[in-house]
């Protein structure tokens, strides 16, 4: 069943990206083999329809990645320019990728799953963004004033190396998310400029190319804002299905007028820190003004793990609740 056929059912899709929390509470290492057996037990535990494990954002960067050895080179960001795109990125094997823990634990999920799983997601980091993580996002900001040309140039040498990555995956996943830049929800010209052409690209890829559902995905801890409709209308032509946004309710009109599919609305870090009652409460509300769209109810992110916040088991028995919001 595809994201489609799940939507026209008439229930909101429920998501919670809480693996690593989950295997806290077992005391598991992060390992693809645990990864998998822990995604089973937690799915089959809490009756997910969506389940997607995560992207490790660190691995594929050092995979793709010749721009350590260059920092000590470098007083300020136009310094980059020094560097051809080939100086900065590695052109890898699809050994190299097949080797990684994500495609591990997708193809494991993929082969072993027994129907156990009803959608597994992908995630793919977009052009822009892959380009910030290698420089530093403060770096690739200063790029675009001082130096847009050169980074244009390194955005457009990034595509082929995402699709190759893209393609390598697609096998095993349902639907891709692609990790746009934070600068999407308010995108000035000069972003636009430099990297609007690059994620159409990556889209049509996705979406036309190897005929996947492709949604874009924005960071909850950085989104404060409406999706600039200047971006997403090219994004809609290019063959984006959706948006995986924090505001969900202020993003309506506009998934409405582009007919896309919303996902998300659940601050990965609020749900963990803020009373129990006042998230449900929250919930409650987002629930009740989504009835009238195409709506994936779920968190935005990554539930993280990290010092004081609430304990594995405290967050599970809260997904158990924000689950029954549903069955009412």
């Amino acid at each position: 069943m595809n994201i489609f056929d799940k939507l026209k059912k008439g229930n909101p899709w429920f998501s919670i990206f809480a693996i690593e929390a989950y295997m806290e509470s077992m005391d598991l290492e992060l390992t693809p083999e645990n990864q998998v057996n822990a995604l089973y037990k937690f799915q089959k535990k809490y009756e997910f329809d969506l389940v997607f494990p995560r992207m490790d954002l660190d691995e594929y960067v050092e995979i793709v990645s010749n721009a350590e050895d260059k920092k000590s080179q470098i007083s300020k960001s136009k310094d980059w320019s020094q560097f051809g795109p080939k100086d900065i990125f590695k052109i890898t094997s699809d050994e190299n990728i097949i080797q990684s823990s994500t495609y591990k634990v997708l193809q494991n999920l993929q082969t072993d799953s027994n129907d156990i799983f009803r959608y597994v997601g992908g995630y793919i980091p977009a052009p822009y963004t892959l380009v910030s993580l290698i420089l530093d996002l403060q770096t690739a900001s200063e790029l675009v004033i001082f130096e847009p040309d050169y980074l244009k140039s390194l955005v457009k040498f990034t595509i082929p190396i995402i699709k190759q990555y893209t393609k390598l995956i697609s096998e095993f996943v349902d639907t891709f998310f692609i990790l746009a830049p934070s600068e999407c929800t308010i995108m000035k010209n000069s972003y636009i400029n430099i990297i609007q052409e690059s994620m159409n690209d990556l889209i049509a890829y996705c979406a036309l190319e190897l005929k996947k559902p492709t949604l874009i995905h924005f960071c909850a801890s950085k989104v404060s804002q409406v999706v600039n409709e200047e971006v997403v209308k090219p994004m809609k032509e290019a063959g984006l299905l959706g948006l995986n946004v924090p505001n969900i309710i202020e993003s309506k009109d506009l998934a409405k007028k582009y007919d896309l599919i919303l996902c998300g609305g659940i601050d990965p870090v609020k749900i963990q820190v803020e009373p129990e009652q006042k998230t449900l409460e929250e919930l409650r509300v987002l629930l009740e003004n989504t009835s009238d769209i195409n709506y994936i109810f779920a968190t935005n992110c990554q539930v993280k793990w990290a010092p004081g916040q609430i304990s594995s088991e405290q967050l599970n028995a809260l997904f158990t609740k924000i689950k029954d919001l549903l069955d009412q």
